[in-house]
């Protein structure tokens, strides 16, 4: 888990590496903030099995134009037979990379690699690497 300060080194790093003329292709942040719900979960629409071990029942992200986001999520999280409710929120600040993708910095958990995150104005596309610089799409959220 990373320290406040090793936090603030990694955004600093991130924000003063993306400086300079935006790419071609890059949407600006008015063009991305929005309300999405997550509609495809490794392939699989929802309610989605989550590899046996619950149910993944709605996902939803709000990005705002400020740069802060919300996550909130539902679901049912199960340990040797035994099922129990799995809802929660997450929240923090999210921006664009020089690259395009997104980037998100919660309040409450760190992700080391972050996750990769696409968007194209109508949706976010999750990934986790699939390696050697290969990714495989988790989440599909849509604007709503």
């Amino acid at each position: 888990m990373f320290m406040a300060y090793d936090r603030i080194l990694l955004v600093a790093t991130i924000v003063l590496g993306g400086c300079g003329a935006e790419p071609s292709g890059v949407l600006p942040v008015s063009q991305i903030a929005g309300e999405y719900e997550l509609t495809r979960y490794f392939g699989q629409s929802l309610p989605a099995d989550n590899f046996g071990r619950g149910t993944v029942e709605a996902k939803h992200v709000s990005l705002l134009a400020d740069q802060r986001f919300t996550r909130t999520y539902k679901g049912e999280l199960c340990v040797l037979g035994s099922c129990a409710r799995a809802d929660g929120s997450d929240s923090g600040v999210w921006m664009v990379l020089a690259d395009g993708t997104l980037y998100f910095d919660s309040n409450t958990s760190t992700s080391w690699p972050p996750q990769r995150v696409t968007a194209n104005g109508r949706e976010l596309r999750f990934m986790i690497s699939s390696g050697e610089g290969q990714f495989t799409t988790s989440e599909i959220y849509e604007r709503r």
